[in-house]
């Protein structure tokens, strides 16, 4: 929460606990919300933080955007298609990247593996950025299940038990706003750490530690609905 000087507006927990709004100073403003402050739906467009220390050190930018969303029966997803760019690198300053990913697993996929190479166009049953919905559910209700987080470098692909250990909030900017979005913090044998948003209609991967290897957290969302005020 920030200091207690400024007036926090506490509009509590949306989505089963994925939402608290921080209010500007002294401005004691009305703010109406989505539902779910981080839809799955075409226009969504993330940036994150990228941090790697294998097969290179880097630091970059990447900015992910949903293309389009096929729906199933029940209204899984079952096709979902970004864009995704790198960019303000430090290592090799001025060399952009982009391409294009398919990903059919985000309803019952049980491989995370977000790995990119400038210029493609794949389709993979990984979940890149996500967690399956699947995946969600039986974390909510066992607080285990059986998932690879694939590292190239480490050469492991094998689904391992993946476990919740807490919930944690976390902090970002959506159109505009300071945000804290409620997580579930999620661990396997191998360290690896991963803070996924606590609403399995979207269970992004807002931050990940892959120790030696990578790290990213979400630091700016823009969902293409700003946020209405009444004064």
């Amino acid at each position: 929460m920030r200091a207690a000087t400024q007036a926090a507006v506490v509009l509590g927990l949306v989505a089963a606990g994925a939402l608290l709004l921080h209010g500007a100073e002294g401005h004691g403003e009305t703010v109406t919300l989505e539902r779910r402050p981080l839809p799955m739906a075409e226009g969504l467009e993330l940036d994150f933080k990228m941090s790697q220390q294998r097969p290179r050190s880097d630091t970059y930018t990447a900015r992910v955007r949903l293309m389009g969303i096929d729906r199933g029966l029940k209204q899984e997803p079952s096709r979902v298609r970004y864009r995704w760019e790198i960019f303000n690198r430090e290592r090799m300053r001025g060399q952009n990247e982009m391409g294009h990913v398919t990903t059919m697993g985000l309803h019952k996929g049980n491989s995370l593996d977000p790995w990119w190479a400038n210029g493609q166009d794949m389709t993979t049953a990984h979940t890149h950025m996500w967690l399956s919905q699947s995946a969600c559910q039986e974390l909510r209700r066992k607080g285990v299940t059986q998932y690879a987080v694939d590292v190239t470098q480490r050469r492991d692909n094998d689904q391992q038990e993946l476990r919740r250990d807490s919930e944690e909030d976390f902090e970002v900017r959506i159109d505009g706003r300071t945000m804290t979005l409620r997580t579930m913090k999620l661990v396997n044998e191998h360290n690896d750490a991963l803070w996924v948003l606590n609403d399995c209609e979207n269970p992004l991967v807002l931050k990940i530690n892959i120790p030696g290897y990578y790290q990213w957290a979400l630091s700016e969302a823009r969902t293409g609905k700003p946020i209405h005020k009444r004064r």
